[in-house]
């Protein structure tokens, strides 16, 4: 974990500055458009796996893990512009893992669940080494 206590130990001191300025009526507006384009963002991609999916994933879902994810990952990241959401490259991921699950026989959400952990457990060690 040297790497990402180096990255905590170079980030504090500036935690409570970037707070402060967060309530500027720049950051506020920027906010605001950030907003409505993820919003448009999810109910898109929502939609479109909401139709390829047999509705397991769909706008709902997407927009509730778009709205949780824009606000863990700028805490945890300090990356505070970053728009976490569903785009094509994903769509196009979590539509060829169905594909597979049906080709070999294995559900769809178990499937996507797995997928998700190994991923997660693989940019943990990653962040750990770097």
């Amino acid at each position: 974990g040297v790497g990402l206590m180096q990255d905590l130990r170079t980030k504090l001191p500036w935690y409570f500055s970037d707070l402060k300025d967060g309530f500027d009526i720049k950051v506020i507006t920027t906010t605001l458009y950030l907003f409505w384009g993820a919003i448009a963002n999810a109910v898109a991609f929502g939609s479109l796996l909401g139709d390829n999916t047999d509705g397991y994933m769909g706008a709902t879902e997407t927009m509730l893990a778009t709205a949780v994810l824009g606000m863990l990952y700028p805490l945890l990241c300090g990356q505070p512009l970053t728009i976490m959401g569903a785009t094509g490259p994903i769509a196009a991921y979590i539509l060829a893992l169905r594909g597979l699950g049906e080709a070999i026989g294995v559900k769809f959400l178990p499937l996507y669940a797995w997928s998700g952990l190994f991923l997660s457990f693989y940019m943990f060690l990653a962040s750990m080494f770097s």
